[in-house]
């Protein structure tokens, strides 16, 4: 118990000293009376052995301004020691950062002038260096305390040097002109925003640096709602974050009461609905000063009191649009800069953001300020070339619309001759001789093939041989039959004429097989059914010594003397104009253009004159229809059996418009017709 209030005396006794360091910073004593009671207070807060501050001089030399107990440290009597000492304060003036140097430690051992925990912090005012702190404490101070440490004396030593930056500003006058040149470039940088959030944004992250505080937060009231838009130094402003959410809610209770708020390190004398809400956002930000300006929208410049006075309606009350929240981290009271300029900011910043939130209400402000831009550039000689650009694509669209051309559909496919004949395998067999090649021209009845067919021939041959037996047994029974009659033996008669009898209806039935296998046999002959071209290819190497089965293709005659024409095939999402021009055609006959490939240089008219009445599928799998449009052969030179095609077929006349873009729309409509 004893020792727990020892530490809870020792706390109150730091946390004592650390408040009579900052009001002796705030005070407006001599540099010779500060800087000895700044070290003696800052040594025995810590209970620290020894302590000195070293000043500038010259620009680039440090020398010991003042002292306590330095002494016994032993440093002045050690040259080595003194060297070591003096690169440590060079590197702690350079580096502006606060570091604890510890014996003990293997990395800073070497570097120490002397066994003490060394804890050194540089006095900055602004950007720039003017003296080191320097603190011996024992060394065998605890580990876990040496950061502690560490912060207390960067802590204090900031006090120190905002008191230097009060001296220097105190003796030299203010600039009013650079005072005045930062705020008009901060003017000009607000006044670029476009919308609330570029508004806010700037004011906290330029503001921050024309008022000197340590962080300038802006919070906008809309609605019902207040909400932190811009927080100094922050790219984007997480709305969960606990500072986040206490920012807000002091910001919007400063908004209703519509007055300023300053803190400074007491909340007693506060309304209990600031009370509260302040005390959190302290506590989440450890902030010293906190100063809330509610930024209420100015004053119309031009009155309407007038006007309202005749309408006996009472005037608008002026709208509080956000806060600006103002805070310093190391120091309680406002510094001077705060003080001055806090209140020119803010009626600066109402302006812009009042005007900012007038173009956010606007509806589609993007989509107006585009057309403005780009109505502003119709001025002068641009807009009679625009009228000019106009009335051209005008003229171009009506003449898509108006002027009639052709609409011809694409249909490809092969020329050939109209009278042909595919020759099948009349039996089953095999081929064993082939008197022409392809490409040969025959004449009608020239041989082609010879099949054989073993078992045929073996079945004719066979009931030739029964046939000649029954027209023997014919023969010799009619004989039987005269002998008996001539004899007058009657019954042998009877069956004699019977046995006669019964060999005819045998000739007569085998006589008919014959004639039927004898045609068979004969058929196995295949000959030219017409005058033409043989049009298969490479006869010997298909068909020779090879089995066929009846009904299987053999080759093709042709006949390249008699009329020719187009077979094409034409994709069936084309039909519909396709047929719409044949209905309407009085002979149901449709005009086409094509060209073949043995002749590409010129192109031929033909004569579409029959559509299939069913779709089909092409090699690609795609639905298609067939048709037969005739043509006049002898104009075509070079004409070969299958030569490809394309062909237009000409489907009537559309808008000129629809020719050249017809097919993407109907391309479109078919990929994403749902």
């Amino acid at each position: 118990m004893t020792n727990v209030a020892s530490i809870q005396q020792a706390r109150d006794r730091v946390l004592q000293m650390a408040r009579q360091i900052e009001e002796l910073a705030q005070t407006a004593a001599p540099p010779e009376t500060f800087f000895p009671e700044f070290l003696r207070l800052l040594v025995n807060s810590l209970g620290a052995r020894a302590g000195a501050i070293w000043m500038l001089e010259g620009g680039s030399r440090l020398r010991l301004a003042h002292e306590l107990r330095f002494a016994e440290t032993g440093i002045r009597e050690n040259s080595p020691a003194a060297g070591i000492n003096d690169r440590l304060l060079n590197e702690a003036l350079s580096t502006g950062q606060a570091v604890s140097l510890s014996p003990d430690d293997p990395n800073s051992a070497n570097r120490l002038p002397a066994a003490f925990l060394v804890l050194l912090a540089a006095l900055q005012v602004g950007e720039e260096s003017l003296g080191v702190v320097e603190i011996f404490q024992r060394s065998d101070a605890p580990r876990d305390a040496r950061p502690g440490f560490l912060q207390f004396v960067e802590q204090m030593v900031g006090h120190a040097s905002r008191y230097l930056e009060r001296q220097q500003s105190d003796a030299q006058p203010q600039d009013a002109s650079s005072f005045l040149t930062d705020f008009e470039q901060f003017m000009l940088q607000l006044q670029r925003g476009e919308n609330t959030e570029e508004v806010a944004t700037t004011a906290a992250n330029d503001g921050r640096q024309l008022l000197g505080c340590d962080r300038l937060s802006v919070a906008i009231h809309k609605g019902a709602k207040t909400s932190i838009v811009a927080i100094s130094g922050q790219d984007s402003v997480n709305a969960r974050a606990n500072l986040t959410r206490a920012m807000a809610q002091i910001a919007e209770r400063v908004i209703e009461l519509r007055e300023p708020l300053t803190f400074s390190g007491r909340i007693d004398d506060l309304p209990p609905q600031i009370e509260k809400p302040l005390a959190d956002f302290v506590q989440e930000s450890g902030s010293r000063m906190v100063k809330l300006l509610p930024l209420i929208e100015p004053e119309p410049l031009i009155s309407r009191r007038e006007d309202e006075h005749r309408r006996k309606a009472p005037p608008r009350p002026r709208e509080t649009i956000g806060c600006l929240v103002i805070e310093q981290t190391a120091e309680s009271r406002p510094r001077v800069t705060v003080e001055a300029r806090s209140a020119l900011l803010a009626e600066h910043v109402s302006a812009v953001l009042t005007r900012a939130r007038q173009n956010d209400r606007i509806l589609f402000l993007r989509l107006w300020q585009t057309l403005g831009h780009g109505v502003e550039w119709f001025h002068g000689r641009r807009l009679a070339k625009t009228l000019a650009a106009v009335a051209g694509v005008a003229l171009v669209v009506a003449a898509l619309w108006l002027v009639p051309y052709d609409y011809r559909v694409t249909g490809k496919g092969k020329l050939m001759p109209v009278h042909r004949h595919q020759i099948f395998a009349p039996e089953n067999g095999h081929v064993v001789e082939i008197f022409v090649r392809g490409g040969d021209k025959v004449k009608k009845g020239q041989k082609l093939l010879q099949l054989s067919n073993e078992q045929l021939t073996a079945e004719y041959h066979d009931n030739l041989y029964k046939l000649d037996q029954a027209a023997q047994k014919v023969r010799s029974s009619g004989a039987e039959a005269e002998a008996a009659s001539r004899e007058g033996d009657r019954q042998a008669m009877l069956r004699a004429k019977s046995a006669r009898q019964q060999a005819e209806i045998e000739r007569d039935g085998l006589t008919e097989i014959v004639t039927i296998q004898k045609k068979r046999v004969d058929s196995l002959l295949i000959t030219a059914p017409i005058d033409g071209r043989v049009a298969s290819f490479q006869l010997e190497e298909t068909l020779q010594n090879r089995p066929v089965q009846q009904g299987e293709l053999l080759l093709e005659d042709m006949d390249e003397s008699g009329p020719w024409r187009l077979e094409l095939e034409v994709e069936g999402s084309r039909m519909g104009h396709v047929l719409r021009a044949w209905e309407a055609s009085p002979d149901h006959k449709l005009d086409v253009e094509f060209i073949p490939a043995t002749a590409l240089e010129s192109t031929f008219t033909a004569t579409l004159d029959s559509i299939s009445t069913h779709s089909a599928v092409s090699n690609d799998q795609s639905i298609i229809f067939e048709m037969h449009a005739s043509t006049d052969a002898s104009k075509i030179p070079d004409k070969w059996i299958g030569a490809e095609v394309r062909a237009k077929i000409n489907c009537g006349r559309r808008s000129l418009g629809y020719v050249l873009f017809g097919d993407v729309v109907e391309f479109i409509r078919q990929k994403l017709w749902l």
